[in-house]
């Protein structure tokens, strides 16, 4: 045996948070009786670096365990995760899901669920290597199909290769593209607008689309719904001023009449009403049970075309709304947030044995020049989402924000700008629909 034999292996774990660290605990009963070295975050940056540097470095086998949720700790990670590729000889990952998504992982490294660790054992028994020099070599034997890629990745690399992102970035539809542009084409349409977290810009959304539909069809009477009772910002995007009449919707609601509610309408233009958010916060269960949707039916007496800016919060009766329009848009951005809160959505429909056939996400604030990269940035998302992306929309920039603070559509204030324009896109092509189904007719 050689010297190298005769010593005992080192183990390197590595953790970003105090979640991280009760995760990496129930895994040190685990481990081999190895050499360890436990490091945080913040100091496994530099010791890579250096050991990096020293290509006679090899270090046995680093354990990562990770559950940022910070944009900033997820570079890092990902930093520490390419020098962990290149210095080791094994690397394992410990994460869930709505991390994974975010991860750029090498090749090799293998991944376990924080609900598997007691996988643990058999990984550290029989692990790939990840010697610098078989890199190269084992991935061309992965895209060959030669050689063997370990059980437990073996199923990422499978689902990256079904997704096949740099087919639905060259403008093929997928099927939720389809519903979305035959919904948004049929009349009448109700349509619920759902950040999947906070500044995300569904309101900018559903304010444009609103707008964008109103100015395409003057025929048709378009009705945009502020249902954030709390911190509503349609009243603010449009520049329309809020009265008291609104909060006595909310508190007579039950007996809410459809004379009552078309005089708390606000027309923004000659077919564009609004119902703002109340003058003052309110709770969140003020539309109680059935409010909503008695909201809903007298809007749709008044106007064939209903917009809804849902809160970002998921209340009691948002399962009312989602039961009750054509389709429910959710707006994310890349961000490991909206993953997770995606996971969670469905998780809340299918305990409410709520359909989520309806359901359309769509993917904003999308580069204008994508990278060439960008398949590859995305395809982590995609997993991580685990649903079919409807639509994108292009990032519009500091524009947006000042034509929301002046309380103008974006069709008002820049019209050339790039996230109106997929706005429009998305309007006339829906506006396309419909003729071509009326000459069908």
């Amino acid at each position: 045996m050689n010297q190298r034999g005769q010593e005992k292996q080192r183990i390197f774990t590595i953790s970003d948070s105090t979640a991280a660290v009760l995760i990496l605990a129930e895994c040190l009963p685990l481990l081999p009786d190895y050499l360890r070295k436990d490091l945080h975050l913040r100091e496994a940056l530099s010791m890579l670096e250096r050991a990096a540097a020293d290509e006679a470095e090899v270090l046995d086998i680093i354990l990562v365990v990770l559950a940022p949720t910070e944009l900033s700790i997820m570079k890092q990670a990902n930093a520490i995760l390419e020098l962990a590729g290149r210095c080791s000889r094994h690397l394992i990952v410990i994460c869930g899901q709505a991390t994974l998504a975010n991860l750029e992982l090498p090749l090799s490294a293998i991944v376990l669920d924080p609900r598997n660790i007691n996988k643990l054992p058999d990984v550290l028994k029989n692990p790939p290597s990840n010697e610098r020099f078989e890199q190269v070599s084992s991935v061309s034997a992965q895209k060959s199909g030669e050689g063997q890629v370990h059980s437990l990745f073996a199923p990422l690399l499978n689902r990256i290769s079904k997704l096949n992102p740099r087919r639905k970035l060259a403008n093929v539809p997928s099927e939720r593209t389809r519903f979305l542009h035959q919904t948004m084409a049929q009349r009448p349409l109700s349509i619920a607008v759902q950040g999947l977290a906070g500044g995300v810009g569904g309101t900018t959304l559903a304010v444009n689309i609103a707008y964008e539909l109103a100015a395409l069809e003057p025929s048709d009477l378009v009705c945009l719904l502020d249902f954030d009772v709390q911190h509503g910002n349609v009243a603010t995007y449009l520049n329309i001023d809020e009265t008291s009449r609104i909060i006595d919707v909310y508190q007579n609601i039950d007996v809410l009449d459809y004379q009552g509610f078309k005089e708390c309408i606000t027309a923004y233009s000659a077919n564009l009403n609004v119902l703002p958010s109340p003058a003052q916060m309110l709770p969140v269960d003020a539309l109680g049970f059935g409010g909503a949707v008695r909201l809903i039916d007298m809007a749709k007496k008044l106007a064939p075309i209903i917009i809804i800016d849902m809160p970002t919060i998921v209340s009691d009766w948002s399962g009312d709304i989602y039961k009750n329009v054509d389709m429910v848009i959710c707006v994310a951005n890349r961000q490991i947030r909206c993953v997770r809160n995606a996971h969670k959505l469905r998780s809340l429909l299918d305990e409410n044995n709520i359909p989520s056939l309806t359901f359309c996400y769509i993917l904003n604030k999308v580069p204008n020049v994508l990278p060439a990269d960008w398949p590859d940035l995305m395809a982590p998302f995609l997993i991580g989402l685990d649903a079919e992306l409807a639509y994108s929309f292009s990032a519009g920039g500091a524009e947006v924000s000042d034509a929301c603070d002046l309380g103008s559509p974006l069709a008002r204030h820049t019209p050339g700008n790039p996230l109106r324009k997929s706005i429009l896109t998305l309007c006339k092509s829906a506006q396309h629909g419909r003729r071509m189904h009326v000459q069908e007719l």
